[in-house]
């Protein structure tokens, strides 16, 4: 009898971590939708304004690409390029949807809250920086 009950509750255990696990992982692949998210936010390594043509790189904090790439952005802004880093979770499905942002990293040009031209090279340095002097106008010198 003593094994019968230490059998039933060992097994309930289990059934409560596979749940508490399985909750877990569907929690962290949840993309956001419409009506979880609120107005749009950017955010900016370089203290730059977030309105008007910019570069902006639109990521995840979840995605590895997105963490392979911050080195670079980072060297990039400590060295007076602006770039805004856009959190993706901060988005809602439509917004998605209407700028035709398919995946993160996405690099690209933004004005407003909208994307209006989208790098498709590689991501280096010097891609980047060749693909805002094509797209935005030189920085003004004081």
């Amino acid at each position: 009898m003593l094994f019968a009950l230490i059998g039933g509750i060992a097994a309930c255990i289990v059934v409560i971590i596979i749940v508490v696990l399985l909750l877990t992982q569907a929690r962290r692949h949840q993309k956001p939708d419409d009506a979880d998210v609120g107005a749009p936010d950017a955010t900016s390594l370089s203290a730059g304004e977030n309105t008007g043509r910019r570069l902006a790189v639109i990521k995840s904090d979840n995605c590895g690409h997105c963490r392979a790439l911050m080195p670079l952005l980072e060297a990039m802004i400590a060295e007076g390029t602006s770039i805004d880093l856009v959190r993706g979770e901060d988005k809602a499905m439509s917004w998605y949807r209407e700028n035709n942002v398919r995946g993160y990293p996405t690099i690209c040009i933004m004005d407003g809250d909208s994307v209006v031209e989208m790098h498709r090279g590689p991501r280096t340095k010097e891609a980047i920086l060749e693909f805002r002097e094509e797209h935005l106008p030189a920085p003004q010198q004081s």
